[in-house]
């Protein structure tokens, strides 16, 4: 639902002048297409009306990339039985962070972000209010670089998805730039009571099976 504004340019280096006004997912799917991926589908509703998503059959996705919680999306991924997730964010003290979810891990993301609950905020990236674009719209001056390191994270974790002994790192890893660059492992852990703790894992295995980072059977005890 969400289109491409100006501020997305300094921060988003897919997105062109161009692009400004267009739905982002459609400006994502050309910048793909000139890449020469060609099979590419997108669907500009949210996700719990989404036939792709309320459709799919087993194997598919691959993967899930959560970019924002509008609409308690997380709850929707959950309750579907999800394949691998990773996402960037911003945080406190100038922050950016790489979260990962794995199926049948230590935690899911309505462990982190709990369906009553709303997100938090994400102003950390976000510098006073400089200017407007109109009487009506402000213009969101982010510091470009945490938003692109988070993005850049998370495009870099793809990479490693089918290298050999993947993960490896923790769950959740910070970039901190307070008061030098630094690098902190942080693991998530399970919130007690999650909708997580209800799945049926053999349903869960039947939807991933022949997923591209479909999980590996857990080694039986000798």
């Amino acid at each position: 639902m969400d289109v491409v504004k100006l501020h997305n340019l300094d921060r988003s280096p897919i997105f062109a002048f161009s692009n400004i006004g267009r739905p982002k997912v459609d400006s994502a799917r050309d910048y793909l297409k000139r890449l020469g991926i060609k099979n590419v589908r997108t669907d500009d509703r949210p996700l719990h009306e989404s036939r792709l998503w309320n459709e799919r059959q087993a194997s598919e996705p691959d993967l899930v990339i959560a970019a924002a919680n509008e609409k308690k999306v997380r709850y929707y991924i959950e309750s579907g039985f999800p394949p691998i997730q990773l996402y960037g964010t911003t945080g406190q003290n100038w922050q950016a962070a790489l979260i990962r979810h794995e199926p049948f891990g230590k935690a899911c993301s309505l462990c982190l972000f709990p369906r009553d609950q709303e997100p938090a905020p994400t102003a950390c990236a976000t510098a006073p209010e400089l200017a407007r674009q109109s009487d009506d719209e402000k213009v969101d001056a982010a510091l470009p670089f945490l938003s692109f390191a988070a993005g850049l994270m998370t495009a870099a974790e793809v990479l490693k998805l089918r290298l050999p002994g993947y993960p490896f790192s923790a769950d959740r890893i910070i970039l901190g730039t307070r008061p030098e660059p630094s690098l902190i492992s942080a693991p998530l852990q399970h919130r007690s009571g999650c909708l997580c703790e209800h799945r049926n894992k053999a349903v869960h295995r039947a939807m991933l099976s022949g997923s591209r980072y479909q999980p590996s059977e857990p080694k039986a005890c000798s």
